[in-house]
């Protein structure tokens, strides 16, 4: 069984402060079992004013996690704040560690990380929970086909580490112990006793949009080229979303929700559409495959508080739960409104009590759409505009 603790601080300018406050809340809620490891999750701030090896020492376990724009505990929630979340198990075991070289775009350096920090395991994998950086030429996809390469089709859970640059991410980090890491993911590998269930929210269909089937009919990598047998730019220009070969103000926001042909379910799951090419394809974050059948969601910030206040409600039924691991896409914070903490208020004021977690804001969610759990075998994706949550 897993225990857990979750601590949190707005301390920036004073570090020896920040990490006293951290290791109270924590020794105030926890004692540490035989094996430990804990999740940071913090604005950029804290990172740039070097925080990293004073907590890592404070708290004397193995950390991974990454940078966001803001996160939550059951303590507080806030823009510059850094979050943690320490997980104890005697008979859970953790193996923390980080990519090398991933800089490239080469997802040979996770393959090579995992099959150093797999060498001395006798047991199979439970869960991985992953933080790989935002690499334009790596698709979200291929974090995933890595990670499964070397583990086999377990759960793997995680967000990619952002800033509030939007563009190109340039203060984001991986965390990886007493590091912040550029361009490199972190991760943690659960083994033994640990049984892990999975929520995910995404958004309702728009109507407004199409009504009519629509099918990826040329696509390679994260490019789609023909929908329905047109050019991908005119089949967005038939459905108002661009004009004059370019995409129209708000189209980015507008989520693709896309159901794979033949997947062992039938779960849609998220793309973002990131602009159109001048040969009139369309790029977007994620992988987007042949004969996938798509729709398109609503961007309404009532749906999207709607959908998580669901999907929490749903997860407080679950019983036995130790601690949750919640991410939310930073799209979904910016149509919410003018207040870019509502969403994470609302999971805080939600949760209360009844579980130690930490929520914070993704560049891109990975979640798994289902789970056997007699095998543990996982249809995992790579999701955007989307909340998850991993409950342990």
């Amino acid at each position: 069984m897993i225990k857990a603790a979750s601590a949190s601080t707005f301390e920036v300018d004073d570090i020896s402060l920040a990490c006293a406050e951290i290791k109270a809340q924590i020794d105030e809620q926890l004692s540490l079992m035989r094996f430990s490891a804990g999740i940071v999750l913090c604005d950029p701030e804290f990172i740039e004013a070097g925080i990293m090896p004073s907590l890592y020492q404070a708290l004397n376990i193995p950390l991974a996690g990454g940078t966001t724009v803001s996160s939550a505990t059951n303590r507080e929630v806030g823009l510059t704040m850094l979050s943690v979340l320490v997980l104890t198990s005697d008979d859970v075991w953790f193996a923390v560690s980080s990519t090398s070289g991933l800089e490239g775009g080469s997802v040979e350096a996770i393959r090579s990380s995992l099959r150093d920090a797999l060498a001395s395991e006798l047991e199979p994998p439970r869960l991985f929970i992953a933080f790989p950086p935002i690499i334009d030429a790596v698709a979200g996809d291929d974090y995933i086909g890595a990670i499964e390469s070397v583990c086999g089709a377990i759960p793997v859970f995680g967000a990619l580490p952002l800033d509030d640059t939007l563009t190109d991410f340039s203060r984001s980090a991986s965390i990886h112990n007493g590091l912040a890491l550029k361009n490199e993911m972190s991760y943690i590998i659960l083994f033994g006793n640990a049984h892990p269930r999975f929520y995910r929210a995404t958004v309702p269909g728009d109507a407004n949009l199409t009504k009519a089937r629509a099918v990826a009919t040329r696509a390679e990598g994260n490019i789609l080229y023909e929908i329905n047998g047109v050019p991908a730019v005119k089949y967005l220009e038939s459905v108002g979303l661009a004009a004059n070969g370019d995409l129209k103000a708000g189209a980015m926001w507008v989520p693709l929700l896309l159901t794979l042909p033949g997947a062992a379910d039938d779960v849609p799951f998220v793309r973002a559409l990131i602009r159109i090419d001048r040969d009139g394809s369309a790029v977007f974050r994620g992988r987007i495959y042949e004969g996938a059948e798509f729709s398109f969601g609503s961007n309404l910030g009532a749906d999207v508080l709607d959908s998580t206040r669901d999907t929490v409600g749903q997860l407080l039924n679950e019983n036995g739960v130790q601690a949750a691991i919640l991410f939310s896409c930073m799209i979904r914070q910016l149509v919410i409104g003018s207040d870019p903490l509502q969403e994470l208020r609302q999971l805080k004021d939600d949760i209360s009590s009844n579980f130690p977690f930490i929520a914070s804001y993704a560049g891109g969610e990975i979640a798994p759409t289902s789970v056997n759990h007699q095998t543990n075998q996982a249809q995992n994706r790579f999701h955007n505009y989307s909340f998850i949550a991993c409950l342990l």
